[in-house]
C-alpha cells in the first residue's frame, strides 16, 4: 500500500469519525440552539466551566509533552512503540471510564445531599468489581493481546502495555472523585487537583 493512503486512512478515519459523532448527536438530541442566548447564564457557565476547560489543556499538553519527550531522547521507532502501546492501554481504560463518568454525573447530580455517598460507593464498588480483573487480564495475557491486535513484531512491547495498564487501574475512581467535584460546582478543586497532579507526576 503506498504511503500516501496510509497517512490519508488515519485522517479519513479522524474525520468520519467526529461526522458520524455529530450526526448522531444530532438526532438523538431534541435540543436545537436558537439565535439569541441569556447573557447572564452565559457568565454563569464560564465561571464554572473556563476551570475545567484549562485542566483538559493541561492534561493533552502533559500527555503529548511526554511523546515530545520520549522523541527527544530515544529514537522515532521508540516513540512508535510507546504511541502503539499507550493508545492500547488506554482504550479499555479510557472507553471504560468515559461510559462509566457518562453515566454516573446524572445519577449524582440528581442524587440529595445524604444519597450521594451511598451513590458514590456502590458505583465504586461495582466499577472496581470489573475494571480491576480486566487490568489484571490484560496485565497476565499482555503478550498475547499484542500478538493479536499489533502483530508478531510487536511483542517486545508487550512489558510496556503491563507497566501502562497499571498506572490505569485507580483511573474510574478518580474519575469519579472528579466526578463528585463537578456536582458540588467546585471546578475550582478540579483545577487545583490537575496541576498538583501533573507537578507531581513532572517529578
Amino acid at each position: 500500500m503506498p504511503k500516501w493512503m496510509t497517512t490519508w486512512a488515519i485522517v479519513s478515519q479522524t474525520v468520519i469519525t467526529a461526522i458520524v459523532t455529530v450526526v448522531l448527536l444530532w438526532y438523538r438530541i431534541a435540543w436545537r440552539p436558537i439565535e439569541s442566548f441569556d447573557q447572564f447564564r452565559l457568565l454563569q457557565m464560564l465561571e464554572y466551566s473556563w476551570k475545567l476547560l484549562v485542566s483538559s489543556l493541561i492534561d493533552v499538553i502533559f500527555r503529548n509533552g511526554i511523546v515530545l519527550i520520549i522523541g527527544k531522547l530515544y529514537s522515532p521507532a521508540d516513540v512508535g512503540y510507546y504511541s502503539q502501546v499507550q493508545k492500547l492501554s488506554e482504550l479499555p481504560a479510557i472507553t471504560f471510564t468515559s461510559a462509566l463518568k457518562n453515566a454516573n454525573f446524572p445519577i449524582l447530580s440528581q442524587a440529595s445531599e445524604s444519597e450521594i455517598s451511598k451513590k458514590f460507593l456502590d458505583t465504586v464498588i461495582i466499577s472496581s468489581l470489573v475494571f480491576v480483573p480486566l487490568c489484571t487480564f490484560i496485565f497476565v495475557n499482555s503478550r498475547e493481546i499484542v500478538k493479536l491486535l499489533l502483530g508478531e513484531a510487536w511483542s517486545s512491547v508487550s512489558i510496556f502495555l503491563s507497566i501502562l495498564i497499571c498506572g490505569y487501574i485507580l483511573l474510574p475512581l478518580q474519575s469519579l472523585n472528579l466526578n463528585i467535584l463537578q456536582v458540588k460546582g467546585r471546578s475550582d478543586l478540579f483545577l487545583k487537583l490537575e496541576v498538583f497532579k501533573k507537578i507531581f507526576l513532572s517529578c
